[in-house]
């Protein structure tokens, strides 16, 4: 999908669990979306070509002007008689003047669906653009929505470790049984691999984010 060479290993960066997410506003993906999504980019290069075909069309309403010049020799005279042993040079200069009456009735209709297409393609162009700024949208709510997850999880971890702080010291003074202790130290591990997982949910999501924008491909190194 990433047009890589097969032996390409894509490694992840283990610094990003302990590195600040960025959090800018949308608008600066919806801009980032706007100039790199393949899907308008393939709109817009269609739009570009119809345009450049209407002045092909276009030009069939102009003359077509040449200038032509020449200069020729010729000799013996054949055609008097005798023959006479002449040579007469002449040369000449002249305008051409073309013009396709045809194009007249032909052009209108050329015109007129070329035109239609051109409306067309403009109503994909604008439906693309609303599809791909709602996808962005989406992606970014669920990148923010990570950042609130992470924060959940963020404060059950404290309070799991709070809690087995308090059992592993209840326990240390003989007024709980070992399974307590147990039950609490499963409930810290729990909420530490929960804390990871949204952190990982954060990077997944804001990967998500930019893949939405279509410019994944500028970030993988």
């Amino acid at each position: 999908m990433l047009e890589l060479p097969k032996d390409t290993e894509i490694l992840p960066d283990t610094t990003l669990l302990s590195s600040n997410m960025p959090k800018p506003g949308e608008a600066e993906f919806q801009d980032i979306a706007y100039k790199n999504s393949p899907i308008l980019n393939k709109n817009r290069l269609a739009l570009d070509m119809l345009s450049k075909k209407e002045k092909v069309i276009k030009s069939g309403y102009m003359p077509q002007i040449s200038i032509i010049a020449g200069d020729n020799l010729k000799g013996p005279i054949t055609y008097e008689i005798p023959v006479l042993d002449n040579n007469i040079n002449t040369w000449y200069v002249g305008v051409g003047l073309k013009f396709n009456i045809g194009n007249i009735y032909k052009l209108p209709k050329d015109l007129s669906r070329l035109r239609s297409s051109v409306e067309q393609s403009h109503n994909e162009l604008a439906s693309a653009e609303e599809s791909v700024s709602l996808d962005v949208n989406a992606a970014y709510t669920r990148y923010l929505d990570s950042f609130e997850l992470l924060k959940t999880q963020e404060k059950s971890l404290q309070l799991a470790r709070e809690n087995y702080d308090v059992i592993a010291n209840r326990y240390a003074n003989d007024l709980v049984l070992v399974t307590d202790l147990v039950d609490a130290d499963n409930l810290r591990l729990s909420a530490e691999v929960q804390y990871v997982n949204a952190q990982i949910n954060v990077i997944y999501n804001y990967y998500k984010l930019i893949y939405s924008t279509g410019s994944l491909n500028t970030i993988i190194k």
